[in-house]
């Protein structure tokens, strides 16, 4: 599905790419986490990233944000 290698591509690849993939670019404990999360599939509709449900920088629940 072109909407995951697209995310692959922009996190733990990119991450891979600048030799940081051990804390960023993934989903796990230990890792850095800015979170992007959405209520729809970004593979059937890239316009769901303009509005996200939840946003997390390096953990914490961001409430005011702008997409």
């Amino acid at each position: 599905r072109r909407g995951v290698t697209i995310i692959q591509a922009a996190t733990g690849r990119a991450a891979a790419y600048l030799g940081a993939a051990d804390r960023i670019g993934y989903l796990r404990k230990g890792a850095q986490a800015d979170l992007l999360l959405l209520d729809r599939d970004p593979g059937a509709d890239v316009k769901v990233f303009w509005n996200p449900a939840r946003v997390y920088k390096r953990g914490c629940a961001v409430t005011d944000f702008l997409m």
